[in-house]
């Protein structure tokens, strides 16, 4: 609450402060966040409240994706002076110009070319030269997450993408909670327990074994499975009977690093979950009619792009989605989890599970998809509903969310920073966390440099 008591978010503010919420879990920082977002617009004043991944967005009243906020080019790091493409929206622009806050939740996940362009834009709408256009604005995060993603990138190149090494930081007040007021209100010493050792996960202070960034697996994180078969039955068990309860879905998941991990866990799921499979099929096609003829049809069927759907899309009534475009924001967003009520043949009719607006019907249609990001020397086109099963997630795409029950795949190495400790934070406690890894072994990748 530091802007707030410092009486910085008040009409015609000439003072200007950006802090950062250090935040592991367990502090409750959504609540907090939460808190400060009422005591705002109680005020009668505006608040941009934004988060780095759709899902994290789901977590607030009114929540958008920080691209789709403030126009966001996806490809900032190619740009010398990156500025948001907002030109001619009047709208948002007054929105911004009568702004009081601003709110990026997991904010270490974002390429700090991100935060520049916004910075240089929030200046020229507003007038104002100070960082962020004098907006106070609150970052959250941990940076003991997933930082921004770089194609082919080096540990270096990683880092310096990061929040950390962008000018702005150097304007920005650090605060870190403590308590971990889940045990705290709980009172499960276990829980504690558990918590403080994500913590040196996290931090890299776990005993590593005599391999570089490998840690062995302690009996006190969770429990170890022998193979894919025991990993599925813990995590979905008896799927033909409890999987007609959407519930019982929505709090129970399986993570690993890899999507084509994850598109055969979905396959192999969604065979034994109950009902009769619809099928989908897209269709596919090269943005240049001159490139046509060099990549056909039949090869364009083939691809599977990350967060793009597959051509052959199979979906059960019941079963378990996850939304890949922000289509109607702040009610549905990229990560956004429904359960499917209805298939049509060009509508699929589905609930959302989780967040503010969980129990709300949307109706999902066909749309145009364009790989916004890919290594493919072309561009093509894919007519599908955007929507992945997600019995099964990256860990990426997972992080943000908590589950009952969770489930995670190490048979991959674990290649970057942060993401064992990602994917063992999605529970609350280890006796619903369960773990397949070689040899009870796991690389632990920690970036030491990102933690000072």
């Amino acid at each position: 609450m530091s802007m707030l008591e410092e009486g910085q978010v008040n009409e015609n503010s000439s003072c200007q402060s950006m802090v950062f919420l250090n935040a592991p879990g367990g502090t409750r920082k959504t609540f907090l966040v939460n808190l400060i977002l009422s005591k705002i617009r109680s005020m009668a004043k505006i608040v941009l409240v934004t988060a780095s991944s759709g899902i994290a967005t789901t977590l607030f009243q009114g929540g958008r994706t920080l691209h789709s906020t403030f126009k966001v080019p996806l490809d900032t790091h190619r740009i010398d002076q990156p500025v948001c493409k907002i030109t001619g929206t009047f709208v948002l622009a007054k929105v911004i110009r009568d702004a009081s806050a601003i709110i990026v939740d997991e904010a270490p996940m974002t390429h700090k070319s991100a935060y520049e362009a916004i910075d240089n834009t929030l200046q020229d709408i507003r007038g104002n030269k100070k960082p962020m256009g004098g907006i106070p604005t609150l970052f959250c995060g941990d940076f003991r997450q997933i930082l921004p993603v770089v194609e082919d990138g080096t540990r270096a190149n990683i880092f310096n993408s990061s929040l950390k090494k962008s000018y702005l930081w150097r304007h920005i007040i650090v605060k870190k909670p403590t308590t971990n007021m889940r045990a705290h209100i709980s009172g499960n010493s276990a829980s504690a327990d558990f918590s403080q050792l994500l913590l040196q996960i996290g931090n890299g202070q776990f005993p590593i074994t005599s391999l570089p960034d490998t840690i062995k697996i302690p009996p006190e994180l969770g429990k170890c499975m022998s193979d894919l078969k025991e990993l599925k039955d813990r995590v979905y068990p008896d799927l033909q009977n409890n999987g007609k309860s959407p519930d019982w879905l929505v709090e129970r998941a399986r993570v690993s690093p890899l999507n084509i991990n994850v598109n055969r866990l979905n396959k192999w799921l969604m065979d034994e979950f109950p009902g009769e499979s619809k099928e989908y099929k897209s269709v596919d096609s090269a943005t240049n009619e001159d490139e046509a003829v060099h990549y056909p049809v039949e090869f364009l069927n083939f691809l599977e792009l990350s967060g793009m759907p597959p051509h052959t899309l199979n979906v059960k009534i019941g079963s378990p989605i996850m939304i890949l475009r922000s289509l109607e924001p702040p009610k549905t967003s990229n990560g956004t989890r429904c359960v499917v009520n209805r298939l049509h043949t060009n509508v699929i009719e589905a609930p959302i599970s989780c967040g503010p607006y969980k129990g709300e019907t949307v109706l999902l249609p066909r749309i145009p998809l364009v790989p916004s990001d890919s290594e493919l020397p072309f561009k093509f086109r894919r007519l599908q509903f955007p929507v992945k099963i997600c019995f099964a997630m990256g860990i990426n795409k997972s992080q943000g969310q908590t589950f009952e029950t969770i489930g995670v795949d190490l048979t991959s190495k674990y290649f970057s920073h942060g993401i064992f400790y990602v994917s063992t934070r999605r529970t609350g406690t280890s006796e619903q966390l369960y773990v397949l890894a070689p040899n009870k072994k796991s690389r632990n990748v920690v970036y030491h440099e990102a933690l000072q």
